[in-house]
């Protein structure tokens, strides 16, 4: 079953953030398939409202500043191609629920773009992983990059690995 995972960069961390970058893999749990990323600069999302706060600036400054990898695309059409890029899978991820699906769908809603999944789609990196840590799981610290699309294929990874970490448990525990 593909599933789509999602990540974002921002500059704030309100739903209203201006959002800078979007990036996104393709990933299979059972296969352990992780596609070619997703990579897309946003320009324009403070004219929509997005808004910033000291505190994530000042934290971008302390990694060396945000730089853009391509030429940054108005926010509308880089939604148009993460639905797109989305269309069909089964569950949409992210490493937290309450932070980029709704980042995204502020921006969905003021550029009318629909998005590819619903609401029932969303799927939580955090909550599989502390599920699979309460059974002995330990997840790699790999360095998160910052750079949304090499961040997606982190993610990915974690889940897939907690996945079968919770899959061998299972078995484990069934087979006596």
């Amino acid at each position: 079953m593909m599933r789509a995972m999602i990540d974002i960069e921002t500059m704030d961390t309100r739903p209203s953030a201006v959002m800078v970058q979007i990036g996104a893999v393709l990933f299979d749990v059972d296969t352990g398939y992780i596609s070619a990323p997703l990579l897309l600069d946003v320009d324009d999302t403070a004219l929509l409202g997005g808004t910033t706060s000291r505190a994530t600036v000042g934290w971008w400054a302390r990694q060396g500043g945000f730089q853009h990898t391509g030429a940054p695309m108005p926010v509308g059409t880089a939604l148009r191609v993460l639905a797109s890029f989305c269309a069909g899978v089964a569950e949409v991820w992210a490493k937290g629920p309450a932070f980029d699906f709704p980042i995204l769908d502020f921006y969905a809603e003021r550029t009318e773009v629909p998005l590819s999944w619903k609401f029932y789609q969303v799927r939580d990196v955090r909550t599989i992983v502390s599920i699979a840590e309460s059974m002995g799981f330990k997840v790699p610290h790999d360095k998160v990059s910052h750079r949304a699309d090499e961040d997606a294929a982190l993610q990915a990874r974690n889940v897939i690995n907690a996945y079968r970490h919770i899959w061998e448990r299972k078995n484990e525990n069934t087979s006596i």
